[in-house]
Protein backbone atom coordinates (compact mmCIF):
# COMPACT_ATOMS: atom_id res chain seq x y z
CA UNK A 1 0.00 0.00 0.00
CA UNK A 2 1.23 3.49 -0.94
CA UNK A 3 2.60 5.84 1.76
CA UNK A 4 0.06 8.46 0.89
CA UNK A 5 -2.95 6.47 1.01
CA UNK A 6 -2.06 5.23 4.62
CA UNK A 7 -0.94 8.64 6.04
CA UNK A 8 -4.43 9.36 4.54
CA UNK A 9 -6.28 6.92 6.24
CA UNK A 10 -3.90 7.68 9.87
CA UNK A 11 -5.25 11.40 9.49
CA UNK A 12 -9.05 9.91 9.60
CA UNK A 13 -9.33 10.58 13.73
CA UNK A 14 -8.68 6.81 14.52
CA UNK A 15 -9.92 7.56 17.73
CA UNK A 16 -13.47 8.91 17.00
CA UNK A 17 -13.80 5.81 14.65
CA UNK A 18 -13.40 3.57 16.81
CA UNK A 19 -14.88 4.81 19.33
CA UNK A 20 -18.33 5.14 17.27
CA UNK A 21 -17.85 1.21 16.70
CA UNK A 22 -17.64 0.31 20.38
CA UNK A 23 -20.48 2.64 21.12
CA UNK A 24 -22.50 1.21 18.34
CA UNK A 25 -21.94 -2.67 19.98
CA UNK A 26 -22.57 -1.51 23.68
CA UNK A 27 -26.13 0.22 22.70
CA UNK A 28 -27.22 -3.29 21.01
CA UNK A 29 -25.68 -5.58 23.53
CA UNK A 30 -22.61 -6.36 25.66
CA UNK A 31 -20.11 -7.76 23.09
CA UNK A 32 -16.97 -7.31 24.73
CA UNK A 33 -14.83 -9.69 22.48
CA UNK A 34 -11.93 -8.20 20.97
CA UNK A 35 -12.99 -9.46 17.74
CA UNK A 36 -16.79 -7.35 17.77
CA UNK A 37 -15.42 -4.12 16.42
CA UNK A 38 -13.76 -5.55 13.57
CA UNK A 39 -16.31 -7.32 12.80
CA UNK A 40 -19.12 -4.09 12.56
CA UNK A 41 -16.29 -2.48 10.66
CA UNK A 42 -16.03 -5.53 8.22
CA UNK A 43 -19.62 -6.20 7.57
CA UNK A 44 -20.09 -2.91 6.85
CA UNK A 45 -17.36 -2.43 4.94
CA UNK A 46 -18.11 -5.26 2.26
CA UNK A 47 -21.81 -3.82 2.27
CA UNK A 48 -20.52 -0.92 1.35
CA UNK A 49 -18.34 -2.58 -1.50
CA UNK A 50 -20.97 -4.68 -2.92
CA UNK A 51 -23.38 -1.17 -3.02
CA UNK A 52 -20.70 0.18 -5.53
CA UNK A 53 -20.42 -2.64 -7.08
CA UNK A 54 -16.78 -3.03 -6.33
CA UNK A 55 -17.35 -6.54 -4.18
CA UNK A 56 -20.06 -9.11 -5.32
CA UNK A 57 -22.22 -10.80 -3.03
CA UNK A 58 -20.89 -13.42 -0.67
CA UNK A 59 -17.30 -12.52 -1.84
CA UNK A 60 -16.81 -11.81 1.39
CA UNK A 61 -17.95 -14.66 3.30
CA UNK A 62 -16.42 -16.58 0.51
CA UNK A 63 -12.73 -15.13 1.30
CA UNK A 64 -12.77 -16.46 4.55
CA UNK A 65 -11.40 -19.81 4.83
CA UNK A 66 -11.70 -20.91 8.56
CA UNK A 67 -14.56 -22.47 9.54
CA UNK A 68 -14.72 -20.84 12.96
CA UNK A 69 -14.46 -16.99 11.68
CA UNK A 70 -16.72 -17.83 8.64
CA UNK A 71 -19.58 -19.25 11.25
CA UNK A 72 -18.80 -16.22 13.70
CA UNK A 73 -18.93 -13.57 10.87
CA UNK A 74 -22.70 -15.06 9.15
CA UNK A 75 -23.87 -14.64 13.53
CA UNK A 76 -22.82 -11.31 14.09
CA UNK A 77 -24.40 -10.26 10.65
CA UNK A 78 -27.66 -11.70 11.79
CA UNK A 79 -27.63 -10.45 15.12
CA UNK A 80 -26.40 -7.22 14.40
CA UNK A 81 -27.98 -6.52 11.40
CA UNK A 82 -29.46 -3.04 12.74
CA UNK A 83 -26.09 -1.39 13.95
CA UNK A 84 -24.81 -2.89 10.83
CA UNK A 85 -26.80 -0.26 8.99
CA UNK A 86 -26.33 2.60 11.48
CA UNK A 87 -22.59 2.29 11.40
CA UNK A 88 -23.36 1.74 6.88
CA UNK A 89 -24.64 5.28 7.11
CA UNK A 90 -22.14 7.10 10.25
CA UNK A 91 -19.00 5.73 8.35
CA UNK A 92 -17.35 6.01 5.26
CA UNK A 93 -15.38 3.29 3.12
CA UNK A 94 -12.12 5.00 3.85
CA UNK A 95 -12.83 5.18 7.63
CA UNK A 96 -14.08 1.86 7.63
CA UNK A 97 -10.87 0.84 6.33
CA UNK A 98 -8.48 2.91 8.43
CA UNK A 99 -10.44 0.87 11.56
CA UNK A 100 -9.72 -2.49 10.01
CA UNK A 101 -6.23 -1.49 9.37
CA UNK A 102 -5.30 0.39 12.19
CA UNK A 103 -7.44 0.29 14.75
CA UNK A 104 -7.66 -0.66 18.29
CA UNK A 105 -10.15 -1.52 20.97
CA UNK A 106 -9.82 -1.58 24.85
CA UNK A 107 -10.40 -4.99 25.30
CA UNK A 108 -7.19 -5.62 22.87
CA UNK A 109 -5.37 -3.05 24.66
CA UNK A 110 -5.89 -4.57 27.76
CA UNK A 111 -3.56 -7.28 27.19
CA UNK A 112 -0.34 -5.11 26.72
CA UNK A 113 0.51 -7.35 23.67
CA UNK A 114 -0.23 -4.76 20.83
CA UNK A 115 2.93 -4.83 18.97
CA UNK A 116 4.58 -1.50 17.65
CA UNK A 117 4.29 -1.07 13.80
CA UNK A 118 7.56 0.85 14.17
CA UNK A 119 9.20 -1.99 15.75
CA UNK A 120 7.80 -3.92 12.59
CA UNK A 121 9.12 -2.07 9.98
CA UNK A 122 12.51 -2.64 11.59
CA UNK A 123 12.40 -6.03 12.01
CA UNK A 124 11.24 -6.47 8.22
CA UNK A 125 14.88 -4.79 7.77
CA UNK A 126 16.65 -6.82 9.97
CA UNK A 127 14.96 -10.15 8.13
CA UNK A 128 15.62 -8.49 4.31
CA UNK A 129 12.36 -9.48 2.59
CA UNK A 130 12.22 -9.92 -0.81
CA UNK A 131 9.70 -11.06 -3.21
CA UNK A 132 8.94 -14.80 -2.84
CA UNK A 133 9.96 -15.48 0.53
CA UNK A 134 7.84 -17.12 3.12
CA UNK A 135 7.05 -15.66 6.34
CA UNK A 136 6.12 -17.37 9.46
CA UNK A 137 4.22 -14.82 12.24
CA UNK A 138 4.49 -17.08 15.49
CA UNK A 139 2.02 -15.37 18.28
CA UNK A 140 0.93 -13.13 15.42
CA UNK A 141 -2.05 -11.09 17.50
CA UNK A 142 -3.91 -9.27 15.32
CA UNK A 143 -1.35 -8.86 12.39
CA UNK A 144 0.59 -5.62 12.66
CA UNK A 145 3.56 -6.93 11.37
CA UNK A 146 1.99 -8.83 8.33
CA UNK A 147 0.29 -5.86 7.64
CA UNK A 148 3.58 -4.49 7.82
CA UNK A 149 5.23 -6.76 5.28
CA UNK A 150 2.54 -6.81 2.72
CA UNK A 151 2.22 -2.87 2.93
CA UNK A 152 5.84 -3.41 2.15
CA UNK A 153 5.62 -6.93 -0.44
CA UNK A 154 3.16 -7.59 -1.69
CA UNK A 155 4.87 -10.60 -3.31
CA UNK A 156 5.21 -12.86 -0.04
CA UNK A 157 3.64 -16.06 1.25
CA UNK A 158 1.98 -15.37 4.72
CA UNK A 159 1.63 -17.89 7.53
CA UNK A 160 0.41 -16.68 11.12
CA UNK A 161 -0.27 -19.08 14.34
CA UNK A 162 -1.52 -17.57 17.41
CA UNK A 163 -3.26 -19.79 20.28
CA UNK A 164 -5.88 -17.22 20.68
CA UNK A 165 -8.95 -17.55 18.97
CA UNK A 166 -9.98 -14.05 18.99
CA UNK A 167 -7.08 -12.77 17.35
CA UNK A 168 -7.10 -15.36 14.64
CA UNK A 169 -10.67 -14.39 14.01
CA UNK A 170 -9.39 -10.72 13.61
CA UNK A 171 -6.55 -12.10 11.28
CA UNK A 172 -8.94 -13.72 9.20
CA UNK A 173 -11.15 -11.09 9.01
CA UNK A 174 -8.76 -8.27 8.23
CA UNK A 175 -7.61 -10.37 5.26
CA UNK A 176 -11.06 -10.83 3.94
CA UNK A 177 -11.75 -7.18 3.98
CA UNK A 178 -7.87 -6.53 2.18
CA UNK A 179 -7.95 -9.43 -0.29
CA UNK A 180 -4.62 -10.94 1.43
CA UNK A 181 -3.93 -14.30 1.23
CA UNK A 182 -2.99 -15.13 4.63
CA UNK A 183 -2.62 -18.66 6.45
CA UNK A 184 -4.05 -18.18 9.79
CA UNK A 185 -3.74 -21.30 12.00
CA UNK A 186 -4.43 -21.34 15.77
CA UNK A 187 -2.36 -23.51 17.86
CA UNK A 188 0.95 -23.06 20.05
CA UNK A 189 3.87 -23.43 18.79
CA UNK A 190 4.95 -26.70 20.88
CA UNK A 191 1.67 -28.53 19.27
CA UNK A 192 0.56 -27.19 16.12
CA UNK A 193 2.29 -29.03 13.05
CA UNK A 194 4.02 -26.40 10.30
CA UNK A 195 6.60 -28.75 9.08
CA UNK A 196 5.04 -28.35 5.72
CA UNK A 197 5.59 -24.33 5.88
CA UNK A 198 9.22 -24.10 5.09
CA UNK A 199 9.26 -20.00 5.55
CA UNK A 200 12.54 -18.46 4.89
CA UNK A 201 11.88 -15.43 7.59
CA UNK A 202 10.21 -15.77 10.74
CA UNK A 203 8.86 -13.43 13.33
CA UNK A 204 8.21 -14.75 16.81
CA UNK A 205 5.97 -12.41 19.21
CA UNK A 206 5.70 -12.96 22.94
CA UNK A 207 2.35 -11.79 25.19
CA UNK A 208 3.73 -9.12 27.81
CA UNK A 209 0.88 -10.85 30.06
CA UNK A 210 2.81 -14.56 30.15
CA UNK A 211 2.56 -16.25 33.35
CA UNK A 212 5.05 -18.81 34.75
CA UNK A 213 4.27 -22.27 33.01
CA UNK A 214 2.92 -25.86 34.90
CA UNK A 215 6.35 -27.05 34.63
CA UNK A 216 5.21 -30.70 34.59
CA UNK A 217 2.76 -29.92 31.90
CA UNK A 218 4.72 -28.28 29.94
CA UNK A 219 7.90 -30.14 30.32
CA UNK A 220 5.52 -33.46 29.03
CA UNK A 221 4.84 -31.62 26.14
CA UNK A 222 8.18 -30.93 24.67
CA UNK A 223 10.23 -33.80 26.29
CA UNK A 224 9.77 -35.59 23.03
CA UNK A 225 11.06 -32.39 21.08
CA UNK A 226 14.21 -33.01 19.18
CA UNK A 227 14.69 -29.17 19.50
CA UNK A 228 15.48 -29.93 23.31
CA UNK A 229 17.15 -33.20 23.22
CA UNK A 230 19.87 -31.79 24.18
CA UNK A 231 19.02 -29.72 27.63
CA UNK A 232 19.29 -31.81 30.52
CA UNK A 233 15.75 -30.92 31.98
CA UNK A 234 17.08 -31.58 35.29
CA UNK A 235 19.31 -28.57 35.35
CA UNK A 236 16.69 -26.12 34.55
CA UNK A 237 14.83 -23.98 37.37
CA UNK A 238 10.98 -25.34 37.42
CA UNK A 239 10.11 -21.25 37.78
CA UNK A 240 10.23 -19.67 34.11
CA UNK A 241 8.24 -18.15 31.76
CA UNK A 242 8.63 -20.26 27.85
CA UNK A 243 9.99 -17.21 25.77
CA UNK A 244 13.24 -18.85 24.66
CA UNK A 245 11.48 -22.50 24.47
CA UNK A 246 8.91 -20.50 22.27
CA UNK A 247 12.59 -19.50 19.95
CA UNK A 248 13.90 -22.55 19.97
CA UNK A 249 10.92 -24.79 19.23
CA UNK A 250 9.74 -22.30 16.26
CA UNK A 251 13.55 -22.25 14.56
CA UNK A 252 12.97 -25.76 13.95
CA UNK A 253 10.58 -24.76 11.29
CA UNK A 254 12.96 -22.29 9.19
CA UNK A 255 14.46 -23.15 5.70
CA UNK A 256 18.64 -23.57 6.07
CA UNK A 257 20.39 -20.51 5.72
CA UNK A 258 16.96 -18.36 7.07
CA UNK A 259 16.60 -15.45 9.22
CA UNK A 260 14.39 -15.04 12.39
CA UNK A 261 13.72 -11.96 14.72
CA UNK A 262 12.13 -12.20 18.21
CA UNK A 263 10.34 -9.80 20.32
CA UNK A 264 11.51 -10.21 24.47
CA UNK A 265 9.69 -7.94 26.68
CA UNK A 266 11.73 -8.96 30.00
CA UNK A 267 14.86 -7.99 30.51
CA UNK A 268 15.05 -11.48 33.10
CA UNK A 269 14.67 -13.39 30.04
CA UNK A 270 18.17 -11.50 28.70
CA UNK A 271 19.81 -11.91 32.26
CA UNK A 272 17.99 -13.81 34.36
CA UNK A 273 19.98 -17.45 35.62
CA UNK A 274 16.90 -19.12 35.16
CA UNK A 275 17.30 -18.87 31.29
CA UNK A 276 20.95 -18.78 30.99
CA UNK A 277 20.81 -22.50 29.98
CA UNK A 278 18.91 -21.62 27.24
CA UNK A 279 20.60 -18.71 26.06
CA UNK A 280 23.93 -20.43 26.13
CA UNK A 281 22.46 -23.21 23.89
CA UNK A 282 21.53 -20.62 21.22
CA UNK A 283 24.91 -18.77 21.34
CA UNK A 284 26.88 -21.76 21.17
CA UNK A 285 25.35 -23.07 18.00
CA UNK A 286 26.13 -19.84 16.39
CA UNK A 287 22.22 -18.93 16.17
CA UNK A 288 21.95 -15.00 17.70
CA UNK A 289 23.17 -12.55 15.63
CA UNK A 290 22.04 -9.58 17.70
CA UNK A 291 20.31 -7.90 20.37
CA UNK A 292 18.56 -4.36 20.21
CA UNK A 293 16.93 -2.26 22.75
CA UNK A 294 14.42 -0.18 21.56
CA UNK A 295 12.88 2.90 23.35
CA UNK A 296 10.32 2.26 26.30
CA UNK A 297 7.78 3.97 25.07
CA UNK A 298 7.44 2.82 21.53
CA UNK A 299 4.34 3.94 19.62
CA UNK A 300 1.61 2.83 21.79
CA UNK A 301 3.16 0.13 23.82
CA UNK A 302 4.12 0.48 27.47
CA UNK A 303 6.91 -1.77 28.01
CA UNK A 304 10.54 -2.27 27.08
CA UNK A 305 11.60 -3.99 23.77
CA UNK A 306 14.29 -5.83 22.49
CA UNK A 307 14.42 -7.38 19.14
CA UNK A 308 16.54 -10.49 19.02
CA UNK A 309 17.93 -10.94 15.37
CA UNK A 310 18.58 -14.90 14.72
CA UNK A 311 20.69 -16.16 11.57
CA UNK A 312 23.15 -19.02 11.34
CA UNK A 313 27.11 -19.31 12.36
CA UNK A 314 27.61 -16.54 14.44
CA UNK A 315 30.66 -16.56 15.95
CA UNK A 316 29.69 -12.90 18.60
CA UNK A 317 26.63 -11.46 19.25
CA UNK A 318 26.07 -7.73 18.96
CA UNK A 319 24.22 -5.44 22.04
CA UNK A 320 22.74 -2.07 20.40
CA UNK A 321 21.50 0.14 23.25
CA UNK A 322 19.47 1.83 20.91
CA UNK A 323 16.57 3.23 23.16
CA UNK A 324 17.42 6.78 22.73
CA UNK A 325 17.12 6.69 18.85
CA UNK A 326 13.47 7.58 18.35
CA UNK A 327 11.08 10.49 17.07
CA UNK A 328 9.40 12.08 19.44
CA UNK A 329 5.55 12.53 18.88
CA UNK A 330 6.13 16.84 19.44
CA UNK A 331 8.33 16.50 16.46
CA UNK A 332 5.58 14.65 14.24
CA UNK A 333 3.64 17.09 11.91
CA UNK A 334 0.25 18.28 13.73
CA UNK A 335 -1.91 16.59 10.52
CA UNK A 336 0.07 13.08 10.89
CA UNK A 337 -0.47 12.83 14.62
CA UNK A 338 -2.58 10.02 15.42
CA UNK A 339 -4.41 9.30 18.41
CA UNK A 340 -6.09 5.86 18.92
CA UNK A 341 -6.58 6.50 22.93
CA UNK A 342 -2.97 6.69 23.90
CA UNK A 343 -1.27 9.09 22.99
CA UNK A 344 2.10 7.95 21.09
CA UNK A 345 5.18 9.35 22.96
CA UNK A 346 7.72 8.11 20.54
CA UNK A 347 7.92 6.52 17.20
CA UNK A 348 10.54 5.38 14.66
CA UNK A 349 11.10 7.05 11.84
CA UNK A 350 12.70 5.94 8.31
CA UNK A 351 15.76 7.75 9.57
CA UNK A 352 15.36 6.24 13.24
CA UNK A 353 15.61 2.73 11.41
CA UNK A 354 18.38 3.77 9.27
CA UNK A 355 20.45 4.68 12.36
CA UNK A 356 19.71 1.57 14.27
CA UNK A 357 20.93 -0.52 10.68
CA UNK A 358 24.19 1.38 10.90
CA UNK A 359 24.61 0.77 14.66
CA UNK A 360 24.94 -2.76 13.98
CA UNK A 361 27.61 -2.67 11.30
CA UNK A 362 30.26 -1.15 14.08
CA UNK A 363 31.28 -0.77 17.42
CA UNK A 364 30.33 2.40 19.06
CA UNK A 365 29.43 4.05 21.98
CA UNK A 366 25.72 2.36 21.90
CA UNK A 367 26.96 -1.04 19.90
CA UNK A 368 29.38 -3.57 20.98
CA UNK A 369 30.18 -7.34 19.38
CA UNK A 370 30.65 -9.80 22.15
CA UNK A 371 32.13 -13.22 21.32
CA UNK A 372 30.87 -16.44 22.49
CA UNK A 373 33.97 -16.96 24.55
CA UNK A 374 33.22 -13.38 26.26
CA UNK A 375 29.56 -14.01 26.45
CA UNK A 376 30.56 -16.81 28.09
CA UNK A 377 32.49 -15.15 30.71
CA UNK A 378 29.55 -12.84 31.26
CA UNK A 379 26.81 -15.95 32.46
CA UNK A 380 25.42 -15.56 28.72
CA UNK A 381 24.03 -12.31 29.32
CA UNK A 382 22.18 -10.20 26.44
CA UNK A 383 20.91 -7.23 28.15
CA UNK A 384 21.83 -4.55 25.23
CA UNK A 385 22.42 -1.42 27.35
CA UNK A 386 25.29 0.60 27.82
CA UNK A 387 24.73 1.36 31.77
CA UNK A 388 24.28 -2.50 32.21
CA UNK A 389 27.49 -2.98 30.40
CA UNK A 390 29.63 -1.12 32.97
CA UNK A 391 28.13 -2.02 35.80
CA UNK A 392 28.52 -5.75 35.03
CA UNK A 393 32.46 -4.95 34.26
CA UNK A 394 32.53 -3.42 37.71
CA UNK A 395 30.24 -6.19 39.20
CA UNK A 396 32.54 -8.86 37.63
CA UNK A 397 35.51 -7.02 38.87
CA UNK A 398 34.13 -7.52 42.66
CA UNK A 399 33.26 -11.54 42.06
CA UNK A 400 37.24 -12.29 42.33
CA UNK A 401 37.73 -9.84 45.62
CA UNK A 402 38.46 -10.25 49.11
CA UNK A 403 35.06 -8.12 49.89
CA UNK A 404 32.17 -10.31 51.81
CA UNK A 405 28.95 -11.03 50.42
CA UNK A 406 25.62 -9.19 52.15
CA UNK A 407 24.88 -12.95 53.05
CA UNK A 408 28.12 -13.12 55.16
CA UNK A 409 27.19 -10.40 57.22
CA UNK A 410 23.81 -10.07 57.94
CA UNK A 411 20.11 -12.05 57.70
CA UNK A 412 17.81 -10.78 55.61
CA UNK A 413 13.92 -10.98 56.33
CA UNK A 414 11.22 -10.37 53.19
CA UNK A 415 8.03 -8.67 55.27
CA UNK A 416 4.18 -10.39 54.79
CA UNK A 417 3.18 -10.92 51.16
CA UNK A 418 -0.11 -10.72 52.23
CA UNK A 419 0.19 -7.23 54.19
CA UNK A 420 -0.92 -4.61 51.79
CA UNK A 421 -3.00 -1.62 52.65
CA UNK A 422 -6.12 -2.65 51.20
CA UNK A 423 -6.23 -5.83 53.42
CA UNK A 424 -5.29 -4.04 56.06
CA UNK A 425 -7.70 -1.17 55.77
CA UNK A 426 -10.07 -1.89 58.70
CA UNK A 427 -6.95 -3.04 61.09
CA UNK A 428 -6.05 1.04 60.66
CA UNK A 429 -6.08 3.65 63.48
CA UNK A 430 -6.08 7.05 63.96
CA UNK A 431 -5.21 7.05 67.74
CA UNK A 432 -1.55 5.72 68.38
CA UNK A 433 -1.17 1.85 69.16
CA UNK A 434 1.76 -0.15 69.70
CA UNK A 435 1.54 -1.57 66.53
CA UNK A 436 2.44 0.47 62.99
CA UNK A 437 3.19 -0.48 59.58
CA UNK A 438 6.09 0.01 57.12
CA UNK A 439 5.12 -0.14 53.38
CA UNK A 440 7.36 1.08 50.47
CA UNK A 441 6.22 4.59 50.20
CA UNK A 442 7.68 5.46 53.85
CA UNK A 443 10.99 3.81 53.33
CA UNK A 444 13.12 6.75 52.09
CA UNK A 445 16.79 7.54 51.93
CA UNK A 446 18.51 8.49 55.47
CA UNK A 447 16.12 7.87 58.42
CA UNK A 448 12.54 6.92 57.86
CA UNK A 449 9.96 9.08 59.84
CA UNK A 450 8.21 7.32 62.23
CA UNK A 451 5.26 7.23 63.86
CA UNK A 452 4.14 5.38 60.73
CA UNK A 453 0.63 3.99 60.06
CA UNK A 454 -1.12 2.77 63.23
CA UNK A 455 -2.52 -0.72 63.23
CA UNK A 456 -5.66 -1.70 65.76
CA UNK A 457 -3.36 -5.13 66.10
CA UNK A 458 -1.27 -7.40 64.77
CA UNK A 459 -2.56 -10.99 64.27
CA UNK A 460 -0.22 -14.03 65.32
CA UNK A 461 0.85 -15.26 62.31
CA UNK A 462 2.30 -11.55 61.00
CA UNK A 463 4.84 -11.59 64.22
CA UNK A 464 7.33 -13.35 62.13
CA UNK A 465 7.38 -10.07 59.83
CA UNK A 466 7.65 -7.57 62.59
CA UNK A 467 10.32 -6.06 63.50
CA UNK A 468 11.51 -4.39 67.31
CA UNK A 469 14.46 -2.76 66.80
CA UNK A 470 16.36 -0.34 64.68
CA UNK A 471 17.40 -2.24 61.40
CA UNK A 472 18.31 -1.02 57.85
CA UNK A 473 14.87 -1.93 55.73
CA UNK A 474 15.10 -1.74 51.51
CA UNK A 475 12.36 -1.99 49.10
CA UNK A 476 12.24 -4.97 46.69
CA UNK A 477 11.14 -2.88 43.31
CA UNK A 478 12.43 -0.10 41.45
CA UNK A 479 13.59 2.54 42.14
CA UNK A 480 15.54 1.15 44.71
CA UNK A 481 14.61 2.82 48.11
CA UNK A 482 16.96 2.16 51.37
CA UNK A 483 16.41 3.32 54.53
CA UNK A 484 17.21 3.22 58.08
CA UNK A 485 13.86 2.22 60.62
CA UNK A 486 14.54 3.61 63.61
CA UNK A 487 11.40 1.76 65.72
CA UNK A 488 9.90 3.64 69.19
CA UNK A 489 9.85 1.52 72.18
CA UNK A 490 7.68 -1.18 73.12
CA UNK A 491 6.38 -1.37 69.41
CA UNK A 492 6.26 -4.07 66.86
CA UNK A 493 6.36 -2.54 62.63
CA UNK A 494 4.84 -4.47 60.60
CA UNK A 495 7.11 -4.68 57.10
CA UNK A 496 4.84 -4.71 53.55
CA UNK A 497 5.57 -7.78 51.29
CA UNK A 498 7.43 -5.76 49.06
CA UNK A 499 10.37 -4.91 51.61
CA UNK A 500 13.34 -6.22 52.67
CA UNK A 501 15.08 -6.21 56.67
CA UNK A 502 18.73 -6.40 57.02
CA UNK A 503 19.75 -7.71 60.03
CA UNK A 504 23.47 -6.69 60.74
CA UNK A 505 25.70 -8.74 63.11
CA UNK A 506 26.43 -5.45 64.70
CA UNK A 507 29.66 -7.06 66.38
CA UNK A 508 31.10 -6.44 62.65
CA UNK A 509 28.68 -4.46 61.00
CA UNK A 510 27.01 -1.00 61.39
CA UNK A 511 23.81 -1.01 60.29
CA UNK A 512 24.12 2.64 59.62
CA UNK A 513 27.14 2.05 57.34
CA UNK A 514 25.75 -1.04 55.39
CA UNK A 515 22.90 1.84 54.33
CA UNK A 516 25.87 4.68 53.46
CA UNK A 517 27.56 2.36 51.22
CA UNK A 518 24.37 0.86 49.82
CA UNK A 519 23.92 4.16 48.58
CA UNK A 520 26.48 5.13 47.40
CA UNK A 521 27.54 5.01 43.77
CA UNK A 522 29.43 1.50 44.13
CA UNK A 523 26.48 0.45 45.77
CA UNK A 524 23.92 1.39 43.39
CA UNK A 525 26.28 -0.26 40.95
CA UNK A 526 25.74 -3.06 42.17
CA UNK A 527 22.00 -2.98 43.11
CA UNK A 528 20.92 -1.68 39.65
CA UNK A 529 22.82 -5.00 37.94
CA UNK A 530 20.70 -7.25 40.05
CA UNK A 531 17.38 -5.35 38.89
CA UNK A 532 14.85 -7.59 37.07
CA UNK A 533 11.96 -7.81 34.78
CA UNK A 534 10.35 -5.22 32.69
CA UNK A 535 11.27 -1.82 33.29
CA UNK A 536 7.87 -0.92 34.96
CA UNK A 537 7.68 -4.09 37.26
CA UNK A 538 11.41 -4.48 38.02
CA UNK A 539 12.66 -6.14 41.12
CA UNK A 540 15.50 -7.33 43.37
CA UNK A 541 15.52 -10.96 44.36
CA UNK A 542 16.14 -11.91 47.32
CA UNK A 543 19.26 -14.74 46.24
CA UNK A 544 20.59 -12.06 43.99
CA UNK A 545 21.03 -9.37 46.76
CA UNK A 546 22.15 -11.86 49.13
CA UNK A 547 25.38 -11.67 46.54
CA UNK A 548 25.77 -7.65 46.70
CA UNK A 549 29.59 -7.47 47.66
CA UNK A 550 30.46 -5.27 50.62
CA UNK A 551 33.64 -3.18 51.50
CA UNK A 552 34.56 -4.50 54.83
CA UNK A 553 36.68 -2.31 57.16
CA UNK A 554 37.39 -1.88 60.96
CA UNK A 555 34.45 -1.44 63.01
CA UNK A 556 36.15 1.80 64.63
CA UNK A 557 36.12 3.47 61.42
CA UNK A 558 32.83 2.57 60.53
CA UNK A 559 31.59 4.00 63.82
CA UNK A 560 33.36 7.23 63.00
CA UNK A 561 31.45 7.87 59.29
CA UNK A 562 28.51 7.01 60.73
CA UNK A 563 29.16 9.32 63.40
CA UNK A 564 29.41 12.00 61.16
CA UNK A 565 26.30 11.12 59.36
CA UNK A 566 24.37 11.82 62.14
CA UNK A 567 26.52 14.97 62.92
CA UNK A 568 25.41 15.86 58.70
CA UNK A 569 21.87 14.65 59.48
CA UNK A 570 21.30 16.88 62.45
CA UNK A 571 23.08 19.59 60.58
CA UNK A 572 20.29 19.18 57.44
CA UNK A 573 17.47 19.00 59.70
CA UNK A 574 17.95 22.18 61.26
CA UNK A 575 18.36 23.63 57.71
CA UNK A 576 15.02 22.50 56.76
CA UNK A 577 13.51 23.30 59.78
CA UNK A 578 15.19 27.25 59.12
CA UNK A 579 14.07 26.64 55.32
CA UNK A 580 10.11 25.92 56.66
CA UNK A 581 10.71 29.31 59.30
CA UNK A 582 11.41 31.22 56.36
CA UNK A 583 8.60 29.84 54.27
CA UNK A 584 6.20 30.54 57.37
CA UNK A 585 7.35 34.37 57.02
CA UNK A 586 7.22 34.55 53.04
CA UNK A 587 3.62 33.82 53.36
CA UNK A 588 3.06 36.50 56.25
CA UNK A 589 4.51 39.42 54.43
CA UNK A 590 1.19 40.59 53.34
CA UNK A 591 -1.86 40.28 55.62
CA UNK A 592 -5.37 40.46 53.63
CA UNK A 593 -7.57 42.05 56.16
Amino acid sequence: METKIIDKLLSLGLRRICRILNDCLRSDYADTRPEAMFALAASAYSKKLEALNLLSPDTFEKRISDEDTRSYMREFSQQHEGIIEEIIQKLSIEELQAALLFGNNDSVMSTLKTLPASAARLSLKLLDIQDGDSILNIASGRGIFLREAIFQNSNIKSFALDSNRSMCRILNILSACMGWNINVQGGDIFSSDLKSIKANKLFIDAPLEEKEMDWEKFHNEIENDPSFKDLDFNNIPTKLTTMWFKIISALRFQAKKARAVAIIRDNSDLIGPDTEILRKKLINEGRIEAVISLPEKLDYNRSPIYLVVFSTNNSSVRLVDAHEIYTSADEEPPQKKVSIGLHPLQTLKEKDIEEILQELKTDSSISRSFSNKELALRNYKLLPDVEYWNNDDYCRSLANSTMPAIKEICQIYRGDITANAKNLKNSFSEAPTDFQYLQLKDVQEGIIKTPLQYLKSIDEKQYPFCVEKDILVMGRNAPIRIGFLQVPENTKVLLSGNIYALQTNEEIYDPVYLMLYLQSDDGMRQLSHILRGRTAMQTIALRDLEQVKIPLIPLEEQKAVVAKFWELQENLQQLLDKTNQIRASIRQLVTVV
